[in-house]
């Protein structure tokens, strides 16, 4: 819980950031010796917070089924884990058995991640639309459908 609840709040104070800073709420309250024991062990919780490379919180592939109900991904495809979805597009069950993205790269993740940026550049033609994600929506999706 507290791994979804930390990254709501700044790690230092910010003028420019709405977010209240959490070590000035914690250390604010730190009055006592049972206050402080407290803290440390919040702190020791949060620790076991599993960080993706850009330092986010939670999986890459829980951040991906995040992404994919963001861009409504179920509107043409379906994806199991997620609902299911249209059948405008191809279902995205088991992906990773799959030999090829979009018919035309070998199956990896950095292949499937170029597909989600810029599917046109991989598959001239497509009607999957370029949706606008950003490198790390990408890399996320990519992890949820490879199953990774």
């Amino acid at each position: 819980m507290l791994c979804q609840i930390l990254p709501l709040f700044s790690l230092a104070p910010d003028p420019q950031s709405p977010a209240p800073c959490f070590f000035a709420i914690l250390t604010a309250e730190v009055k006592s010796p049972a206050a402080a024991m407290i803290l440390t062990a919040v702190l020791g919780l949060t620790a076991g917070c599993e960080r993706g490379e850009s330092g986010r919180a939670g999986s890459s592939s829980d951040r991906g089924r995040a992404a994919i109900l963001k861009y409504g991904c179920t509107s043409c495809h379906s994806i199991p884990g997620v609902r299911e979805g249209n059948s405008v597009g191809p279902p995205l069950d088991r992906y990773a058995r799959r030999p090829q993205v979009a018919e035309t790269l070998p199956n990896t993740p950095e292949n499937l991640r170029l597909f989600l940026l810029d599917p046109a550049s991989v598959r001239p033609g497509t009607t999957m639309p370029d949706m606008g994600l950003s490198d790390d929506e990408a890399r996320d999706i990519a992890a949820f459908l490879l199953g990774d």
